[in-house]
This record gives structure tokens, C-alpha cells and sequence, in this order.
């Protein structure tokens, strides 16, 4: 953390150091803090990069916290700021098809954000595969969740 914040005083402009101590103070419990340094790397980051990574980050938090309103929303953003944030895409499957809250669900909707995820990744990723996999059988189709774990297995070699 020592070596973070020296970062961060010597380079106030670079958003990559707010986020990455963000991820630190997450480890270490501080959920406040870590908010407060993705929202300031929001503020600061004028790459479409640097921006689409922090709202990501916004939204797994949020997703973690379970509120998952503030994820999809964060989700959004990471990527109409930055459309090929496969991560971003992932997440939103992986809310899209196994939100705890049914009203987040939607297995079409899942499938479109996984195939994005999978297409941006090359489908290199192994949970970029799973989220498609979770996908299909929120959207009942067996067959799909069947091919997507395939493709999954193989992802690992």
C-alpha cells in the first residue's frame, strides 16, 4: 500500500494508480475507500481506458455489495466508454444470468453480453465462457450451456 500511495503522490494524474489501491483497499476490507478512489480515477481519467476499467471496477463492487441496480448501471457505462471492455460484458452476463435478485435476469439478454465478452476475448477466457455457459441455461437452452462448457474446457489448453 506504501508503495501505491507513493504512486499516487509522485503521478496525481494517472487514474491506473487510484484504481489499483482501490483493489487494495477492497483486499483489506475498506470498501469506503476504495469507492472513494474509483470515483476520484472516474474524475481524473481522461482515456476511454482508464475510465471503462474504473466504472468496471464501480460495478463488481456494487455487484458484490449487492446492489446490483448500481452494477448494471456501472457495467453500462464501462462500456459505452469503452466498447470493447470484455470484462465489462462478462460481468453484466453474469449478473444478467444469475442475479439473486430474478429481476436482473434475462437469459436473452445474458447471451448477448457473453457473446460480446467471448467475441472481444477471442474466447481465450475461461470465465468469459463460463458467464456465456450460465447464459445459456438461464435462457434454458441445454444445448448451449453444453457447447459453451466445451468451449470452456478447451479455453484452459
Amino acid at each position: 500500500m506504501v508503495d501505491m500511495n507513493e504512486f499516487i503522490r509522485r503521478s496525481p494524474e494517472n487514474a491506473d494508480g487510484l484504481i489499483f489501491r482501490a483493489l487494495l483497499w477492497r483486499a483489506k476490507g475498506d470498501n469506503e475507500k476504495a469507492t472513494a478512489d474509483l470515483h476520484a480515477a472516474v474524475r481524473l481519467a481522461p482515456a476511454c481506458f482508464d475510465r471503462g476499467a474504473a466504472y468496471c471496477f464501480r460495478g463488481c463492487f456494487a455487484y458484490e455489495d449487492d446492489d446490483y441496480r448500481v452494477a448494471v448501471d456501472e457495467l453500462n457505462k464501462a462500456i459505452r466508454v469503452n466498447p470493447r471492455n470484455a470484462d465489462a460484458y462478462a460481468l453484466l452476463a453474469e449478473i444478467r444470468a444469475a442475479c439473486p435478485d430474478a429481476s436482473f435476469r434475462s437469459g436473452q439478454k445474458a447471451i448477448e453480453s457473453a457473446m460480446v465478452a467471448c467475441k472481444l476475448s477471442n474466447f481465450r477466457k475461461a470465465w468469459h465462457i463460463a458467464a456465456l455457459a450460465a447464459a445459456y441455461a438461464e435462457a434454458g437452452d441445454l444445448v448451449g450451456g453444453q457447447m459453451a462448457t466445451t468451449s470452456g474446457q478447451n479455453a484452459w489448453f
